[in-house]
């Protein structure tokens, strides 16, 4: 199937055409696929041994599952909503651990298909839409992070934040603020689904009084939520802005800078290396409807004043890179097949599906800058860096080269 090239102006949504029984079908096997995908990669990836398979921040959502959510840490006790949707089922199991781990299938299957949703409004092509699906599940971010360490509440807040992306697209006004409320105690990237839906609206002239009333009850929720933990959560401070502005620093580190970019351009494997290399296809589209630039900035902010974490924090662009994936595939009208089998060699290379985890892996593979800053924890068995990221850096860039040079081959054949 050849895409149609990139137009001057967006497509009309695919929410105003009939949805078609192919494309209801499609999403439906993606989803059932995406769960079963969740188990394979959690027989091979392990799952972590940390304050007996809690890991780090588990502790504190175990803690807000067993006894309330006021028993998490500032920070955690922001994002209840997960845990709260995690209830029945520890009353079920009575294991925090077992009970996470049972409802990131169901967290799975919502990303997945409020993924595919989002991407119906920008593409009808479904042999593009399997391969961001493919990619981006087998990457560190979604399935692979979910599996390894499972009482974390990463996996259920990108389905909620995908699925109000998803409704203010669509045009679906009340469910849209419902959504943003559910994102808004989710994670605190709430704020940039709430901006993408103001800036959409002022993009159509929209009323102000329908746009506050569309988005005013998530921000009030947000503010509301953050004053009441505050008050009632005192073991740590929440992360202010004048924190993470003296997290500016980092900027001036070599090593922070480097595996920043390295893990911006293959957060999502080969998918998001592609959209690094048709980044000119990309900006039209940011130009054409600058909600998704607001969306970006309000994730990125955080990311470039944030810690060592990195790409956890990126992650949640992932709404985002499904889209600007769906508008610069329309570029790719020519050696599609071959453009298709490079995005999946990054993607296996880069995010490793098939690794089996340990703790050194952990921290070796996902948080190089603990590593780099010597701020790893003793189990961790202080692993080397060098020379394996080397060798990434250079991947990563060949990858990068391959995708760019796509087009050009085929250019160079018929002059």
């Amino acid at each position: 199937m050849t895409l149609p090239a990139a137009s001057t102006a967006t497509p009309p949504p695919a929410s105003r055409r009939a949805p078609g029984r192919a494309r209801v079908a499609t999403n439906a096997c993606l989803t059932l696929a995406a769960m079963l995908l969740y188990t394979w990669v959690a027989s091979v990836t392990g799952q972590i041994e940390v304050n007996s398979g809690r890991g780090y921040d588990g502790v504190a959502y175990a803690r807000m599952l067993e006894v309330g959510w006021a028993e998490g840490t500032a920070n955690t006790a922001l994002r209840p909503l997960i845990v709260w949707l995690n209830q029945p089922a520890f009353g079920i199991t009575g294991d925090a651990v077992e009970a996470f781990r049972v409802m990131n299938y169901a967290y799975v299957g919502l990303l997945c298909l409020a993924l595919c949703l989002l991407f119906d409004e920008y593409s009808d092509d479904a042999a593009v839409k399997v391969l961001l699906v493919a990619n981006v599940m087998l990457s560190i971010p979604t399935l692979k992070y979910a599996a390894y360490y499972p009482v974390l509440i990463d996996v259920g807040a990108a389905a909620v934040l995908t699925i109000a992306t998803w409704l203010i697209v669509s045009g679906r006004r009340i469910p849209a603020a419902i959504a943003c409320v559910a994102a808004a105690l989710s994670r605190e990237f709430a704020v940039a689904v709430i901006a993408f839906g103001v800036v959409k609206d002022l993009r159509h002239h929209v009323p102000f009084p329908k746009i506050a009333a569309t988005y005013g009850p998530a921000a009030v929720v947000f503010m509301v939520w953050r004053n009441l933990v505050e008050e009632r959560v005192h073991n740590d401070a929440i992360v202010s802005l004048g924190r993470m502005l003296s997290n500016a620093a980092l900027w001036l580190d070599p090593g922070f800078v480097a595996f920043f970019f390295y893990f911006a351009v293959t957060l999502f494997g080969g998918v998001t290396i592609f959209v690094w290399a048709r980044l000119p296809a990309g900006i039209q589209h940011l130009r054409r409807e600058p909600e998704w630039a607001a969306f970006a900035v309000a994730v990125i902010a955080p990311a470039l004043l944030g810690s060592a974490d990195i790409w956890r924090y990126l992650a949640y662009l992932l709404p985002a890179v499904a889209v600007l994936f769906a508008i610069c595939a329309r570029d790719q009208v020519s050696r599609r097949w071959m453009a298709a089998l490079i995005i999946c060699a990054a993607t296996v290379v880069t995010q490793r599906p098939l690794q089996t985890l340990d703790l050194t892996a952990y921290f070796r593979d996902w948080y190089p800058y603990y590593v780099y800053r010597g701020g790893v924890p003793p189990q961790a068995m202080h692993p080397e860096l060098w020379p394996l990221w080397a060798w990434r850096f250079m991947i990563a860039a060949v990858f990068f080269g391959l995708l760019a040079a796509v087009p050009a081959l085929r250019a160079g054949r018929q002059r």
